[in-house]
């Protein structure tokens, strides 16, 4: 008698027998006492250091996209002290144009300091040597 292992259903058909191999279809597992295997010494220092590259790299990435943030906020910064800065000159550029008007000079200089207009005299140049 066949056991039930041995014998396959393949679309309705019955197939061969599967061989009896030792340990077919089985999982390996330690033996009882055997415990799990320990790593030598050069590759535990292989792993360290790999890990220790790793968390270098990180600890480098980490500081590089720091330094990024700080200097894209320092250019945030400065270009909006930048644009202040053209609003307060433009401001000021109009207030120079109103005031250097000649009519507002004159405007103060009779009104306020009281000042008279008078024509211009003209010096004749002599350049006559003796």
């Amino acid at each position: 008698m066949l056991a039930a292992n041995d014998v396959h259903m393949h679309h309705g058909e019955l197939s061969e027998p599967k061989p009896q191999v030792p340990g077919y279809g089985q999982v390996h597992r330690p033996e009882p006492g055997q415990g799990h295997r320990h790593w030598s010494w050069p590759n535990r220092l292989t792993m360290a250091g790999c890990i220790l590259g790793s968390a270098m790299a990180l600890w480098f990435l980490a500081m590089q996209n720091a330094r990024v943030d700080a200097t894209n906020y320092q250019i945030d910064r400065l270009q909006s002290q930048v644009q202040q800065q053209i609003a307060e000159n433009a401001s000021l550029s109009t207030t120079v144009d109103e005031l250097k008007q000649p009519s507002r000079i004159l405007a103060i200089a009779l009104g306020k300091l009281h000042m008279k207009y008078t024509t211009p005299v003209q010096v004749p140049a002599t350049s006559q040597q003796p």
